[in-house]
């Protein structure tokens, strides 16, 4: 995946590593259209790549129970889709799932309202 990082302000003023789109040297001319070209490279990668995972580890059926792929089981030092399922449901995944989901959706809140572009765009 290409990936590309520009020097911004922070919420404090402060110059720091920002997230491309984020930071204010995007605003100028010369990078917008890398950054478009970065985007649109990173967005066709990832959806070749993530339909070639899903069919990579897709669950299949046997006696009745579901089953991951070999790869997955060996990856895990031997344990069954159904340990897994077990392991997740006590280390508590889903939830940990979900608060990583409502951090992410704030930071992308925060990031269009301290983004004057975006805050006109989206905001």
């Amino acid at each position: 995946m290409v990936g590309l990082e520009v020097t911004g302000r922070d919420g404090r003023g402060q110059t720091s590593p920002s997230i491309l789109g984020v930071g204010e040297n995007v605003k100028t001319a010369r990078i917008k259209p890398l950054a478009k070209r970065v985007f649109e490279e990173n967005r066709k990668y990832q959806s070749l790549r993530t339909t070639r995972l899903l069919k990579r580890y897709r669950l299949s059926e046997k006696n009745g129970r579901q089953e991951c792929a070999a790869e997955l089981t060996a990856q895990s030092g031997g344990l069954g889709y159904d340990q897994m399922v077990k392991i997740a449901e006590r280390a508590g995944f889903r939830e940990a799932l979900a608060t990583i989901g409502r951090e992410v959706a704030r930071l992308f809140r925060d990031v269009v309202q301290r983004t004057p572009e975006l805050a006109r765009r989206y905001g």
